[in-house]
């Protein structure tokens, strides 16, 4: 088991070291509770992915890069048991040997080709030569659990912005994953000049109907979007992203009692034992993109999944896809 070392000092990614060490022994921290898998299980979804896939590349061959894989291949069963008369050749990817599949099994299929590798996000992408770009890459719980630097958790208190950095703390000797939840993240809030903030104008004009709000500036999302367009990604190539998420602009931000701070804005949420997420807002990260002149598509997992001809048995408000093109 990889050793947890507590350095304290505050910080606006310092909750990636407790998730860092967490996916990295993910079978131990999520024995019980079970990881996050609304992305990868849902059959209609799978299949709704590779049909909108389809559709936009129209490659006789689909070169398909995923981020943030994990080792559960359930959707690459489901993808790759379907009839396609494209040749799909997909590389999974992650930040560590722990956290790579095993796609033996899955090489044995058809038009389906599978590699690993392993990538860590918080670093710079390789700039790819134009015959190694993929047509696609996809994220699914993948922005969410990690704190790049740079998004923000931003509070708006009686109009005035503040950002958040966080410290880790605790009083016992962190011994094994279960120590872990002895953990004290401690906040502290600094005031922020929107003017000074590259996309401030924008963010303040968009929540400028609110007087108090907590958001998840997803920055790294942006960030990483414009750097995968620009190093990665074939001409024509497509973005698809998928997390739990609000959107402001359809007001689908879920209200508190007070009807003023959203619920799911917080800085962090719990995942399993103790691996935290954060919800971001992609009406927001529509937005930005769509100023710096990529075409983007925002539904919601549900209307993703009507929209391809199928039908889903439940609600889902809260979980979003993100289809973005130059």
């Amino acid at each position: 088991m990889t050793n947890f070392e507590l350095k304290s000092y505050y910080s606006s990614q310092k909750i990636n070291d407790m998730n860092k060490f967490l996916y990295s022994n993910v079978e131990n921290v999520f024995e019980e509770s079970g990881l996050a898998d609304f992305f990868t299980k849902i059959e209609p979804l799978q299949i709704a992915l590779a049909k909108k896939t389809e559709q936009l590349i129209h490659n006789k061959k689909i070169r398909l890069e995923e981020l943030g894989s994990g080792t559960d291949l359930t959707r690459w069963e489901i993808i790759s048991g379907l009839k396609s008369s494209k040749k799909w050749e997909v590389i999974l990817t992650d930040f560590s040997e722990n956290t790579l599949p095993d796609v033996s099994k899955l090489n044995k299929k058809g038009n389906y080709s599978f590699v690993t590798k392993k990538l860590n996000l918080l670093d710079k992408l390789i700039a790819l030569n134009p015959e190694d770009k993929v047509d696609v890459i996809l994220a699914t719980y993948t922005f969410d659990s990690i704190w790049f630097s740079e998004d923000l958790h931003i509070e708006k208190k009686l109009n005035k912005w503040f950002y958040t950095i966080y410290k880790l703390s605790s009083l016992k000797n962190i011994k094994d994953i279960n120590g872990l939840a002895h953990v004290k993240i401690e906040k502290k809030l600094i005031g922020l000049d929107m003017a000074k903030h590259v996309f401030g104008n924008l963010i303040s004009e968009y929540y400028s109907h609110k007087k108090n709000i907590k958001i998840n500036f997803p920055g790294g999302l942006i960030s990483k979007v414009e750097e995968a367009f620009g190093k990665q990604i074939a001409t024509n190539g497509i973005f698809i992203i998928g997390d739990m998420a609000v959107n402001n602009t359809d007001g689908l931000i879920p209200a508190t009692t007070a009807g003023e701070d959203p619920i799911y804005m917080e800085d962090y949420a719990t995942s399993g034992k103790v691996a935290k997420f954060k919800v971001e807002d992609y009406g927001l990260a529509k937005k930005i993109l769509e100023t710096l002149r990529y075409k983007v598509e925002l539904e919601t997992v549900e209307q993703f999944i009507k929209n391809s001809g199928y039908k889903i048995p439940l609600e889902v408000k809260d979980h979003w896809i993100m289809i973005v093109r130059r």
